[in-house]
């Protein structure tokens, strides 16, 4: 499996759109047929200095992810961010998708 992992940590909303949308453009993954999934840290996408719009991101990601057929993740490895990616996870799967969560903490 080919594991799709883009980004880091985002402390401005420049870095964090930049890391957005580079998720965003993995279609290689749809275009090649890969068996593929897209990890996200929400370190990325600014998690550390704005949740909501972090959230925003991570949701518009995901449903790119789940209309696509590509798996979606959600990973961390800090130990202040697993409530929230936690939640983040839930809302995910509101989305009626499937979101995989690893944590490390």
């Amino acid at each position: 499996m080919y594991n799709a992992f883009l980004g880091e940590a985002a402390n401005t909303d420049q870095k964090s759109t930049k890391n957005a949308q580079s998720y965003l453009n993995s279609k290689v993954i749809v275009d090649q047929k890969l068996n593929a999934s897209i990890t996200l840290k929400q370190t990325s996408l600014g998690a550390l200095s704005g949740r909501v719009r972090c959230m925003e991101s991570v949701q518009i990601i995901f449903k790119r992810a789940v209309a696509s057929d590509v798996d979606f993740e959600i990973a961390t490895e800090s130990k202040g961010l697993v409530q929230y990616a936690v939640e983040t996870a839930i809302a995910c799967k509101r989305e009626n998708g499937s979101v995989t969560l690893a944590l490390q903490a």
